[in-house]
């Protein structure tokens, strides 16, 4: 791996059936449906929430990403925080040969990390953000959002995340979000636009899921929405007897406005949305846990949402604004029991949200 000089500044600016058709068979035989994550090759991987233990003899969480290439391919990745703020070294470019596999340990690249892209991540007793790697034509030092940047177009790579605590005896694994290149003709401007309206990647902001449902069902064209993620659907393990424990982790991306948080933080700057929203958790009968009339925010990119009480059941979020119509949102949760005194039956289970978007 070849890095490009370590020293930067970055400055982020701020007729159905045809349809159907172009937007599904004209895709190769390998795509997805554009505007929902689907885990297949892709122009560019998400890895929505990463998180490293400060100290790893107390803390002892990793996490290892893996990405494979299918043809030879140039990828670049970036290191974000919470917020969406690129940091100033933790960045590079990989050549990767056909059905080679990159890994980074990021608790390894944080080793060696300067003191301020250290400081920019740090979250109490974690070193906590986001990632995305990008196939790119050739070795770059911008982001994703200027107007340099050389975006590769091959569907080539996947991804994996592989959240750890070795030391506690377990770990498990995610694919990253595969976010596809889109640009065949009748492709719906709903449904690319990620980090720009001419990079010809897959969006998934409400928009872009909307339209996704509604090609796949046939039901019309695709036009504007309201803007609202209506919904979110986590399954939450809790047990006073395993220590089981829950956090439901929310990727919400402006990239209109991609280094000034989530939701609650865009809204209170621009107005004329709501800063905070409904927030239930029911045990598996259906009893509410949480108090009636509770909300919660949503102000990072990267949102870490504890769960309480003793019993498995859901949690929901609802009616969560998308500001500009491109907040791009994904959500999973993060179940672990640590029983005391028997870490041979540590376990971990990553499930991933359901998104509803009417």
């Amino acid at each position: 791996m070849a890095n490009l000089p370590n020293i930067r500044t970055t400055l982020l600016s701020s007729g159905v059936s045809l349809a159907l058709a172009l937007a599904l068979l004209g895709a190769p035989a390998s795509a997805g449906i554009w505007g929902t994550p689907d885990a297949v090759p892709a122009a560019t991987l998400i890895v929505p929430f990463f998180e490293v233990g400060i100290d790893q003899a107390t803390n002892v969480q990793n996490t290892n990403i893996q990405v494979y290439a299918r043809s030879s391919t140039t990828i670049h990745w970036e290191v974000w925080n919470i917020d969406g703020e690129a940091s100033d070294n933790l960045f590079g470019n990989v050549e990767l040969p056909g059905a080679e596999t990159w890994s980074l340990s990021l608790a390894s690249l944080l080793s060696s990390a300067s003191a301020s892209d250290r400081a920019r991540l740090d979250e109490g007793d974690f070193y906590r953000g986001f990632m995305t790697i990008d196939v790119v034509t050739e070795s770059t030092s911008a982001t994703p959002f200027d107007v340099d940047y050389p975006f590769g177009t091959s569907n080539d790579i996947l991804g994996t995340i592989y959240y750890l605590r070795l030391l506690e005896g377990s770990a498990n694994g995610l694919p990253m979000i595969a976010i596809e290149h889109t640009a065949d003709a009748g492709v719906s401007p709903f449904l690319e636009g990620f980090y720009s309206a001419d990079d010809h990647r897959e969006e998934i902001d409400d928009r872009a899921r909307t339209c996704a449902a509604t090609l796949t069902h046939a039901a019309g064209a695709c036009a504007a929405t309201d803007d609202n993620i209506s919904n979110i659907r986590a399954r939450i393990f809790r047990s006073a007897a395993l220590s089981g424990t829950t956090r439901v982790i929310i990727f919400t991306w402006n990239t209109d406005r991609p280094n000034e948080g989530g939701p609650s933080a865009i809204c209170a700057d621009i107005g004329g949305c709501n800063t905070s929203y409904s927030f239930s958790q029911y045990r598996e009968d259906g009893t509410r846990v949480n108090p009636p009339g509770e909300t919660l925010m949503l102000p990072h990119v990267v949102n870490i949402i504890p769960t309480v009480g003793d019993n498995p059941g859901e949690m929901q979020i609802q009616n969560i604004p998308d500001p500009t119509g491109s907040m791009q949102i994904y959500a999973f949760s993060l179940n672990s029991a640590s029983p005391a005194g028997n870490p041979n039956i540590n376990w971990d289970a990553i499930l991933e949200a359901n998104i509803d978007v009417d």
